[in-house]
């Protein structure tokens, strides 16, 4: 579905020196399948999501999406509109086949029923992530990139969040690619964990994660957890 193949990503600062923020990156995104991209602070994971959108084209490498249905992003901030409802939103982005389509199905796994007429400045942090997912998850995309979506939260409502995204997924999948700094939550819901070295991000490795999602309780994804820094010493 995504193959991604970044040779070279540099920045010029402000005072003209050229800094390279990615070095040799290629991995690939099966379709239909659930992948984290993980990495320090600064290693250039969500300019990588921004290659993949093409909000940046000045870098050495390709990037091929193999499907032609739309892509749709999560990021850190949720972006909406505050003179519009939760439902305006929502529907501002999807294409007029779309627009007038029942939504209450994805409200209510996202547990927004009875909010569509709230404006953004009357939702709580965790609220208003869940109506940037249902934009996202409405527009019924290809592939859906997600750029650390639950950063920030307590972990209680994170992990919540975690568990509406997997139900949402699960019931309309989806190619995803999904950027975190976080191990644990890239264990709880990935197929496969790209890693990435510090600035100049390369590939440290790929690992896949076998055990099944229904079967990833709280003991498993630790034992998951200890295996993968075991494996790869260097990421912490």
């Amino acid at each position: 579905m995504l193959e991604v193949a970044i040779t070279s990503k540099r920045f010029t600062s402000a005072d003209g020196t050229r800094l390279q923020a990615i070095g040799d990156l290629c991995f690939s995104v099966g379709t239909g399948r659930f992948t984290c991209l993980v990495g320090p602070s600064g290693c250039g994971k969500t300019t990588t999501l921004r290659l993949i959108l093409g909000l940046d084209t000045d870098y050495g490498g390709q990037i091929r999406v193999s499907e032609n249905g739309p892509t749709a992003a999560v990021f850190q901030e949720p972006r909406l509109l505050p003179w519009r409802t939760v439902d305006q939103n929502i529907r501002l982005v999807l294409p007029d086949a779309l627009a007038g389509g029942d939504l209450s199905a994805l409200y209510q796994s996202l547990e927004l029923t009875g909010l569509e007429n709230f404006y953004p400045g009357e939702l709580s942090v965790g609220l208003a992530r869940r109506a940037a997912l249902a934009r996202a998850f409405a527009l019924e995309p290809s592939l859906l990139l997600l750029d650390e979506p639950f950063v920030s939260l307590d972990e209680p409502l994170a992990a919540r969040l975690r568990t509406l995204l997997i139900e949402v997924w699960s019931a309309q999948p989806t190619t995803v690619l999904m950027v975190t700094h976080n191990l644990r939550e890239a264990v709880e819901l990935a197929d496969e964990i790209v890693l990435m070295t510090p600035r100049p991000g390369t590939l440290l490795a790929i690992h896949r994660v076998d055990v099944p999602r229904t079967a990833r309780d709280p003991a498993t994804v630790l034992a998951l957890l200890d295996d993968l820094r075991a494996a790869y010493p260097k990421i912490g």
